[in-house]
């Protein structure tokens, strides 16, 4: 198994990070980064790195997970394998908070995801 390590950042003051190409595989783990103002990730996906689509459930519900700071977060249970494989393949955009209220960063926030090639 090879690993690629895709970086972007969510600016200071925004909500919304860079795009990340995982285009090339499945996602294994997001590294968080050092300092984070307290929101959940949300997430934009798009099969061609130009149109980004809030990411939810066949439930209708936001696809949502806890954020910390410098924590790794790793795909683990077969819960959270079914979910990565709605990400497998794609871009992705992390978001600070849910669509309807996102929450801007205080400063520069880089985070790096490990997928799996």
């Amino acid at each position: 198994m090879a690993i690629a390590i895709v970086t972007g950042t969510i600016a200071a003051s925004a909500s919304l990070s860079s795009a990340f190409d995982c285009s090339a595989g499945r996602i294994l783990r997001l590294t968080t980064p050092p300092a984070w103002t307290s929101a959940p990730l949300t997430f934009q996906v798009s099969n061609d790195g130009i149109t980004f689509y809030d990411a939810y459930d066949r439930a209708g519900k936001e696809i949502t997970i806890p954020c910390k700071h410098n924590r790794v977060i790793i795909v683990q249970t077969a819960e959270e394998m079914a979910a990565a494989a709605q990400f497998t393949g794609v871009h992705l955009k992390l978001r600070s908070g849910p669509a309807h209220n996102p929450v801007p960063q205080a400063a520069s926030r880089a985070f790096t995801i490990a997928v799996e090639t």
